[in-house]
């Protein structure tokens, strides 16, 4: 769906009509788009647009582009990282280690280095590709 400038009031509109039976602009959970929209928005819509006012309310709520992994990671290691499963209490980040290119042990403390985000970091599960 088009949205057009949200600058503009017809393009809030159509943003307002979007979010009206989504709590997301992409997916079930929040991602980097929604921080893209929230980026473009500039400030707190008016309550003439309820759908926007509650998302971004919400998203504004949350520091996604200071999370781990956000924009923090050098890519350069090569990993792929997925969109965030936010919960307030936790977060976890899924990603695919080549073991030649990352040492697991290195990658652990690269996000730990991320103090005021991260208490600990638990592997939940290995794949072998």
């Amino acid at each position: 769906m088009a949205i057009g400038d949200l600058k503009t009031p017809k393009g809030l509109k159509n943003l307002d009509t979007f979010l009206a039976e989504r709590s997301y602009v992409e997916g079930w959970q929040a991602s980097q788009a929604d921080v893209a929209v929230l980026e473009a928005l500039g400030q707190a819509p008016t309550a003439s647009n309820p759908h926007v006012l509650r998302w971004y309310t919400h998203i504004s709520s949350h520091e996604l582009a200071k999370l781990p992994g956000a924009k923090k990671i050098p890519s350069s290691l090569g990993q792929n990282w997925s969109q965030f499963a936010m919960e307030s209490t936790n977060s976890q980040i899924m990603c695919v280690v080549e073991d030649d290119k990352v040492p697991v042990d290195l990658l652990t403390e690269m996000i730990q280095e991320f103090e005021d985000h991260v208490q600990s970091v638990d592997i939940a599960a290995f794949n072998k590709i």
